[in-house]
């Protein structure tokens, strides 16, 4: 992005803030948690994209459901 600078630093502000949020706009947005995915990687399974945080947390979730007891079978 570039830099450039008036002697109005409010404008300056807005300028760089609208930009940012072209910026933010572009990015892939977290399927769970809907926010734009700001790093340099992301995680795309079943045609959706995950942040780091909500893929470690919805992994944790899925082995938990793996490793459940399995319910008891009358014989």
């Amino acid at each position: 992005m570039p830099r450039y600078y008036t002697d109005d630093p409010i404008a300056d502000f807005n300028r760089k803030d609208r930009d940012d949020q072209k910026w933010l706009d572009s990015r892939p947005k977290c399927h769970a948690c809907g926010e734009a995915i700001t790093s340099d990687f992301a995680y795309h399974w079943d045609d959706a994209w995950y942040c780091k945080a909500c893929k470690d947390d919805l992994a944790e979730n899925i082995l938990q459901e793996i490793y459940l007891p399995l319910p008891e079978v009358p014989a």
